[in-house]
């Protein structure tokens, strides 16, 4: 374990403040709990089973210790100042990370993490992703408010259910087309002008596009399960024959 102790010596400040805080928890919840707090709000962090904790000072230095520690689920830090996440590559049992609201730009580390299913890293500098083709467990990411203009790397992760690209450089929603498990999809405030890619999406239920440059809606009555979608502040023309049939389905349209 002698290059474990050594990588936690080697952490800077800030990262021993991460830890110190408590942004790693171990804790056994199902996809679907995990999911439930994270889109409700619950809190189960009063509720652990068991919690690490460690001073802002401590090393560690036993074999148990640094085992223990390196059996994490979930990582949590938003808002937390961070500019990079190399030391992540070290916790492969990682199902979730969110680090929305950083300074981060490189998330190559990543490809080590096999086991993440949740990756949340919204309002950062991210502008590469080809390394989230290596992770095929992903199941939820959210990308809004980043530097993205080719997110090509997705359209190979077939498990996506939910997925958050707003406010990025994006032009075209061809990366989409196979991820035939997709129930949300939130692409606006990028510079997209084709919507027509969405007619393929039978499971899908929510989608935003709003603020982009589409002028004009493709059928959309394949869409059974759609319950929601926003395509205001667009340049759209001709499609109000389409939005109707949609409000007919008791869609929710925002226009």
């Amino acid at each position: 374990m002698a290059l474990e102790i050594k990588w936690w010596l080697h952490l800077d400040d800030n990262w021993k403040k991460i830890l110190s805080i408590n942004h790693f928890y171990n804790f056994k919840l199902s996809a679907k709990e995990q999911k439930k707090w994270l889109v409700w709000g619950v809190n189960p962090f009063d509720n652990f089973r068991y919690k690490f904790h460690f001073e802002f000072d401590s090393i560690l230095t036993t074999d148990e210790e640094i085992t223990q520690l390196l059996k994490i689920k979930l990582f949590y830090a938003s808002n937390t100042d961070l500019i990079d996440i190399k030391p992540l590559e070290y916790f492969s049992q990682l199902s979730l990370i969110d680090i929305s609201f950083n300074s981060i730009e490189d998330i190559s580390i990543l490809r080590k993490l096999k086991k993440l299913i949740f990756f949340y890293a919204e309002s950062n500098s991210i502008n590469n992703i080809d390394v989230l083709s290596k992770l095929s467990s992903l199941i939820e990411i959210t990308l809004r408010g980043n530097e993205i203009s080719f997110p090509d790397s997705i359209s190979c992760l077939k498990n996506i259910q939910y997925l958050d690209v707003a406010q990025n450089k994006i032009r075209s929603l061809d990366f989409i087309s196979k991820l035939s498990k997709l129930k949300e999809l939130r692409a606006d405030a990028n510079l997209l002008t084709d919507a027509s890619m969405l007619e393929n999406f039978k499971e899908i239920e929510y989608i935003n596009l709003a603020n982009n440059y589409i002028t004009k809606l493709s059928s959309l009555s394949s869409l059974t399960q759609l319950k929601f979608i926003d395509i205001s502040n667009n340049k759209l023309s001709g499609s109000q024959q389409i939005i109707d049939e949609l409000i007919k389905k008791h869609v929710e349209v925002i226009q």
